[in-house]
């Protein structure tokens, strides 16, 4: 990645216009030359393809007709992003808005750093600039998951330069040509959550790091009285078995390493809200029943 390389950029988008409308927005006030906008659309039921191509933004609508997941419609934008030519992906979230010098900061961090396959930038609230909600998450083998929280969120300064960290986050991530090529992109089966977890470990075992960029700034429409992401059916069992799935692959899935996950997941069913919470307990049943069944993708409710 020499000189101006060409970024394309990956937005994943199921519902929520207003919020995909003004990601665009923020991407066309950025100050890198010439991106290719990609928004993927997983059968939005809001009209969001057509108002992406009527509202003048430069973006290219890509429809999967159907829900294909995290993963996999991102894997469909990052195909066609690598089949035009881009030296790098910029996946991210519809939900975000980057700060006009982002991307710079991102590509000039992989140009500095030739052993970096990826890197994220920091990600605040949007509603409290001031307060992170990524700044590197550590993935710990001993329980065979990982979390969000860093001690950046905790008042620590951040440190001015990029630095490695366990991995980056799939809601903004800058990717290497080069390293799709050779590790792939993300894991299908996994439908959603942790992929970006699984990927930046499968590019760490190839001897690459990822990085976080603190120069590099995202806002991230989260509200921020929900900093611990309340549990949902959905989350629950998609969380549930993923991590399970994190430790079977990457810290050996042994039987301690998974009672500590399905023990700890069971634990946050308290933060469902009031009438979830039977669904959200059943939500992770299900999750370990389909770990250790090998059920992997879309879940298959009967």
């Amino acid at each position: 990645m020499r000189g101006s390389p060409q970024v394309a950029v990956v937005v994943l988008c199921w519902n929520g216009i207003g919020d995909t409308l003004d990601c665009l927005r923020s991407l066309a006030a950025a100050d890198w030359p010439s991106l290719d906008v990609l928004v993927v659309d997983n059968g939005s039921e809001d009209g969001t393809p057509a108002a992406v191509r009527a509202s003048g933004l430069a973006a290219t609508v890509v429809e999967n007709g159907d829900n294909l997941g995290f993963a996999a419609g991102n894997n469909v934008g990052i195909s066609l992003a690598l089949s035009r030519g881009a030296d790098a992906v910029l996946v991210l979230n519809n939900d975000t808005a980057v700060a006009p010098d982002a991307i710079g900061e991102l590509v000039a961090a992989l140009q500095a750093e030739p052993g970096a396959a990826a890197c994220s930038p920091v990600l605040h609230f949007a509603a409290e600039p001031d307060r992170l909600w990524f700044a590197g998450a550590p993935f710990d083998p001993a329980r065979g998951r990982s979390g969000r929280a860093s001690p950046y969120e905790l008042g620590t300064p951040l440190p001015k330069e990029p630095f490695a960290i366990d991995r980056v986050v799939g809601a903004a991530m800058l990717v290497r040509r080069a390293v799709i090529e050779q590790v792939g992109m993300f894991a299908g089966e996994l439908f959603f959550l942790h992929e970006d977890v699984d990927w930046s470990l499968r590019v760490r075992a190839a001897g690459w790091q990822v990085l976080l960029v603190p120069r590099a700034r995202v806002a991230h429409r989260v509200a921020a009285s929900q900093v611990g992401d309340p549990v949902t059916p959905t989350t629950a069992y998609y969380g549930t078995r993923n991590d399970l799935e994190m430790g079977r692959r990457h810290a050996g899935g042994r039987w301690r390493r998974q009672a500590l996950c399905v023990a700890v997941h069971l634990g946050q069913v308290r933060r469902a809200r009031r009438g979830a919470r039977i669904r959200t307990l059943l939500a992770t049943v299900a999750g370990v029943k389909d770990y250790r069944g090998r059920h992997l993708g879309r879940r298959k409710l009967s």
